[in-house]
């Protein structure tokens, strides 16, 4: 029997992925119906509808998946579960509304519109009130884990301050070119207070002015991505809810599209050059001293004899103590597998580079250990690579290289790009695979 830590009670992982995908569709069928009898005094659905329900198919497989719905394993309570549900049930009826105003749908009722997103919420939520109940009762009472909300913040107030001309800039921009002029017609001011209202309360909820420590430009960039997103689903959902239906889809969501452009180039230029100014900072910390004056040492000794002694010493402390100090893994590896003991500095040869080993020399230097620091996928002719390293190696000799394998291709992916951009990117990646073969 598996023991649970006390503040961690997660659903079962065994549970079968398709049994909760079907109980939730049915769920969303079920919503649908309810939904239409209170509506139309039927459980017959017309043509309209039927189309309306196969849309909301589509808008449920997509948000299901980018969000992770069915991964219960990721359920440590039940107030995570709770909050995964619920931000799915704002997604879904946001999609749904972004749907109906950009297709011009305005025929449908909002009550059965937002009634089925609503409804369909409520049944998630009391299904995941009683698998948890079930599965509490089962394993025992524990206490959860307090939610914290406090999050550390270094607001860039000069980055604010540009986002929020930007967007003034954007609007008045689109309204030249459907206009003729920057004078807006009556209301449309009202339109722009709601612009302006929405990215205040996106930014906030995605953090985008927050001065965090990114791990490159893609991820830095991704909350200002999510939070013109959210703009523009908000912007759908309250036209069609309260029936904004005279403002012009142009002047609407062409004002996103347009400040995305704006808030790529800026912010651009504010993170590499912030990157360049803590580049170029001073150096203050001990460590960071310590780290460059410790340098391999240099030998400049013209006696034979010492030079024999260092060209003749093991290859072991070079790759512990210099090229594998960070990958301690490979270097015990590489220990067991071939006694670096007994190979020795003159018999090695270590490189970085995807260049033909001693292209155009006439009188090669045979090796014991061929040591290549820079991945193999990167070398234009592989076949011709491998023979040339092993015509270089004496016999019994080694080659060590690494490569990107599609799992460590999809491991570096999900690293660099956020997850979103990241399942879009490896799909196109492993499509241009299938085809290549």
């Amino acid at each position: 029997m598996t023991q649970l830590n006390p503040g961690e009670i997660k659903l079962n992982r065994k549970l079968p992925l398709f049994l909760l995908v079907v109980v939730d569709f049915a769920l969303l069928n079920l919503a649908f119906f309810l939904v239409n009898y209170w509506k139309q005094g039927s459980f017959d659905v017309s043509t309209r509808c039927g189309k309306l329900l196969i849309a909301f198919y589509g808008i449920w497989l997509i948000v299901s998946l980018t969000h992770k719905k069915f991964r219960v394993e990721e359920y440590e309570h039940f107030l995570s579960g709770l909050w995964k549900v619920l931000r799915s049930g704002v997604y879904f009826t946001y999609f749904v509304a972004l749907m109906v105003v950009f297709m011009g749908l305005y025929s449908f009722s909002r009550g059965q519109v937002f009634g089925t997103c609503g409804v369909f919420v409520a049944f998630e939520s009391v299904l995941l009130a009683l698998v948890y109940g079930l599965w509490k009762k089962n394993n025992g009472p524990g206490a959860q884990r307090s939610l914290s909300l406090k999050r550390p913040a270094r607001i860039s107030w000069r980055l604010a301050v540009v986002d929020f001309c930007l967007v003034g800039v954007s609007f008045f921009i689109v309204n030249f070119f459907k206009r003729d002029g920057l004078q807006i017609l009556p209301d449309y001011e009202k339109l722009l207070l709601l612009i302006y209202g929405l990215w205040f309360v996106c930014s906030l909820s995605t953090r985008k002015f927050e001065r965090l420590d990114y791990t490159n430009y893609y991820h830095a960039f991704w909350p200002w991505i999510k939070a013109v997103v959210l703009m523009t689903l908000a912007l759908g959902l309250i036209l069609f809810f309260f029936r904004f239906l005279y403002f012009s889809r142009t002047q609407v969501f062409g004002p996103m599209l347009l400040l995305m452009g704006f808030e790529m180039v800026v912010y651009r230029v504010y993170y590499f050059r912030r990157r360049q100014v803590r580049q170029e900072a001073d150096i203050e910390s001990g460590e960071t001293v310590t780290g460059i004056l410790k340098q391999e040492m240099l030998f400049i000794e013209t006696d034979l004899e010492v030079l024999k002694q260092v060209f003749l010493s093991p290859v072991r402390e070079l790759f512990r103590d210099k090229y594998l100090k960070n990958n301690r893994e490979l270097f015990e590896l590489m220990d067991q597998s071939m006694d670096l003991e007994k190979i020795l500095r003159a018999e090695t040869d270590i490189r970085d580079s995807v260049g033909l080993p001693y292209h155009g020399v006439k009188q090669k230097r045979y090796k014991r250990l061929f040591f290549n620091l820079h991945k193999v996928n990167d070398v234009r002719y592989l076949n011709r690579y491998f023979l040339a390293v092993h015509d270089l190696l004496v016999p019994g000799g080694y080659f060590v290289g690494h490569a990107h394998t599609i799992h460590t291709h999809r491991t570096w992916m999900f690293q660099k790009f956020p997850r979103l951009i990241a399942n879009g990117l490896y799909a196109l990646y492993l499509g241009a695979f299938a085809f290549s073969d």
